[in-house]
């Protein structure tokens, strides 16, 4: 069963009790390639279980394949007397959060001790060396299986940690996929209870990064009736199987027990020495002084210690002053100081030797793991290793000697030299969109059959003015002339022997103007020779006055060309003259005669051009009354035209301006009367006297005398004072007749 804790960072892996019996571990070689089919039966199977390769191409790899359930390189070898218990964590994948611990807890319920144990699993991360995986067992053992290593590689694929195995995590290489042992040994949890919680603490030490737990399963070899620990070294057959201690296999690999000075193999091991574990042994005991130190050291004989005074006890690596000699330096005297050894790395190459540092022999081997690449040496020391089995570039994808650049094949290494497994033919860079060459540099289609051809693009005609391109993918013709239209010129301008010369010419057909003085299109265009001939015969059209563009010249005003165009005219007044031309006015002919009447005057010439109106005739003086040579004014004649001039036809004599209020003269100036006979005559007045003494005048159209004088008489004066001759001298003189006395004396 499984307990669950509340934490979120915990998940809970599932108890499954798988029990399986081992009798032995699974040989570890490689068959044969012609073993396999008799092996497998004709089948496809994964035969190599740690090689990283997936053998039968199912798409599952070593471990995660099922055909490697049983191998060595999959699990655990559990000794004779136990049975595995396969333990997988459920609830994957498990999410590893970046710079956070991650616990994945497995409950196993059994009351068996554990005789062996192993752990397998899976982890998809960029960078494994972040992360350091540490096992804790019930009891509260904490195996560092895997920390901080892997470089900058990714990934744990169903990486199996064995103490059984040749290699240790920190020499492989990522991915890691295999068997390795673990930093710190799984042996720490032999004996111990199986029963209870076992957890994986997964740590991401670095910021950045995260992954997932893909896969965890925890291999526990454990006995219920078996002899472990301290009964493989009591005497006593503990499991009742006939076999005792270390003869039983049950004892076969007991690392938990130290080998005591006791004459037994207390812990299964032939190679270790009776009491090499033993903490009493080598050290200071009683006995002679000898050389510098005053005691001698513990050793084990048959079984059993004594104090050994015959020899030094030489000064090992162990941070104790084993020779009693503070001169000398901690192990100065050990055997295993100054000898080649190899370092922490992942080679075997002997390249530092043993210093004692702090009390432990530690390799001055820095230099790092000596990858064994393609050169036909043994670079990394490891005779197991092919040559170039550590080469970067082995396995890479490489591109062979043809002209493309596809990795097509990989590098493999031979003779000591890396070479190619290409051996297509150069791929060439076709029209697709693809770089089927692999060359960024080499343009899409650049390697294309019909690349560069001379070709017709999308028009009408057939003529090859592009050439064939690659674009998009496609190839298409860089023709973008549009269409070369056959223009008659006697040249196949569409490269079409099948179109007649100039059946394309825009001019084609066209309306045209012959050679004619209009431009009035009255044929069409018709090639020939080589040459856009017009068709247009008639003759030219002229621009009569009519409203209309007879000569198709817009240029030309309408009538410009009409017969009666320009013509001289007479306008419309009374004379006959031509005194203007005709023009074209909205559509018909007129005269811009637009002076006044010419009128025929009197001066010997036709000015009204009419040779039927006399001279004069118009004349504004002619026929006008007029006065004679006579010295009235009046216009008693009319003017007549005779030889070019104007005379007066008045033979009238000179009308006199009589007295009767008439301007008989016609005369405004002459006062009425002036020039009557009666005008001006002396006269006599209304008085008595016949005496003239006044003049005659005209008044009122009147005839009077001016004479105002009043009577005169006739006095007695010898005169004719009255004018009378009829009235005697003094008739009427006042003392005519008057009573006189005469000369008398009276």
């Amino acid at each position: 069963m499984l307990d669950g804790g509340a934490d979120a960072a915990y998940f809970d892996g599932a108890a499954r009790d798988v029990s399986m019996p081992i009798a032995g571990p699974e040989r570890d070689e490689r068959p044969d390639p012609d073993e396999i089919s008799a092996r497998i039966g004709g089948q496809p199977r994964e035969l190599l279980c740690d090689d990283g390769k997936d053998d039968d191409r199912d798409g599952v790899i070593d471990c995660a394949d099922a055909d490697c359930a049983p191998s060595i390189h999959c699990t655990i070898a559990c000794p004779a007397g136990s049975s595995l218990l396969t333990i997988t964590a459920t609830g994957t994948p498990i999410a590893l959060p970046d710079g956070a611990s991650t616990y994945i807890d497995l409950s196993v319920v059994t009351a068996a001790d554990v005789s062996r144990a192993g752990a397998r699993l899976s982890i998809t991360h960029p960078r494994v060396r972040d992360l350091a995986l540490v096992l804790y067992s019930p009891s509260g053992s904490a195996i560092d299986l895997s920390s901080g290593n892997g470089g900058t590689g990714a990934n744990y694929f169903s990486t199996v940690f064995d103490d059984s195995a040749r290699s240790y995590i920190f020499d492989a290489v990522t991915p890691y996929t295999g068997t390795f042992r673990p930093e710190a040994p799984l042996s720490a949890t032999a004996g111990q209870a199986a029963g209870g919680l076992w957890s994986l603490e997964v740590t991401d030490l670095v910021a950045g990064m995260s992954g997932n737990l893909t896969d965890f399963r925890l291999y526990l070899c454990v006995c219920t009736n078996c002899e472990t620990g301290t009964e493989c070294s009591d005497g006593l057959d503990n499991d009742a199987d006939g076999v005792t201690d270390c003869a039983d296999g049950d004892c076969s690999y007991a690392p938990e027990m130290p080998d005591l000075c006791n004459g037994v193999d207390d812990d299964c091991d032939p190679a270790s020495a009776d009491g090499s574990e033993d903490p009493t042994m080598g050290v200071a005991c009683g006995g002679p002084d000898i050389g510098v130190c005053p005691q001698a050291v513990t050793t084990c004989v048959a079984g059993t210690w004594f104090c050994d005074g015959t020899r030094l006890p030489s000064d090992r690596c162990n941070s104790r002053d084993d020779d009693c000699d503070p001169a000398s330096a901690d192990g100065s005297e050990d055997p295993l100081s100054d000898t080649m050894c190899d370092g922490v790395d992942g080679d075997l190459c002997l390249e530092g030797t043993r210093v004692c540092v702090a009390g432990v022999l530690t390799c001055t081997d820095g230099t790092g793991t000596a990858s064994d690449v393609c050169n036909g040496l043994d670079d990394d020391c490891d005779t197991v290793s092919p040559d170039g089995s550590e080469d970067p570039m082995l396995g890479m994808a490489c591109d062979g000697a043809d002209t493309d650049l596809c990795r097509e094949g990989v590098w493999t290494c031979s003779g000591g030299a890396l070479v190619c497994s290409d051996t297509t033919a150069s791929a060439l860079d076709l029209c697709n969109g693809l770089d089927d060459d692999c060359n960024p540099a080499t343009p899409d289609g650049s390697g294309a059959p019909g690349g560069g051809v001379a070709c017709d693009g999308p028009d009408a005609d057939l003529c090859t003015e592009g050439t064939m391109l690659c674009t998009g993918g496609a190839s298409v013709c860089s023709d973008t002339t549009g269409s070369a239209a056959d223009l008659c010129n006697g040249v196949d301008d569409d490269c079409n022997p099948a179109t007649a010369d100039g059946s394309a010419d825009p001019g084609l057909g066209a309306a045209c103007d012959g050679p004619d003085a209009d431009l009035c299109a009255e044929g069409t265009h018709v090639c020939t020779a080589g040459a856009l001939t017009c068709s247009d015969g008639t003759g030219s059209a002229l621009d009569i006055c009519n409203g209309l563009d007879d000569d198709c010249d817009s240029a030309s005003a309408d009538g410009s060309e009409d017969p009666g165009f320009g013509v001289a005219c007479d306008g419309a007044d009374s004379d006959l003259c031509a005194e203007g031309t005709r023009v074209c006015t909205a559509g018909a002919l007129t005269c811009n005669d637009t002076s006044a009447s010419a009128f025929d005057l009197c001066n010997g010439l036709n000015d009204d051009c009419d040779a039927a109106s006399a001279d004069g005739s118009e004349d504004p003086g002619f026929g006008v009354a007029c006065d004679g040579a006579d010295s009235d004014l009046c216009a008693e004649g009319t003017r007549v035209c005779t030889a070019g001039a104007l005379t007066c036809n008045d033979p009238t004599a000179s009308t006199l301006d009589l007295c009767n209020g008439l301007d008989d003269d016609c005369d405004p100036a002459s006062t009425d009367g002036t020039e009557d006979p009666g005008f001006g005559i002396a006269c006599d007045g209304a008085d008595s006297d016949l005496c003239a003494e006044g003049t005659r005048i005209c008044t009122a159209g009147t005839l009077a005398c001016n004479d105002a004088t009043g009577s005169a008489l006739d006095l007695c004066n010898g005169l004719n004072d009255d004018c009378d001759p009829a009235s005697a001298d003094g008739t009427e003189d006042p003392g005519f007749g008057v009573a006189c006395d005469g000369a008398d004396s009276d």
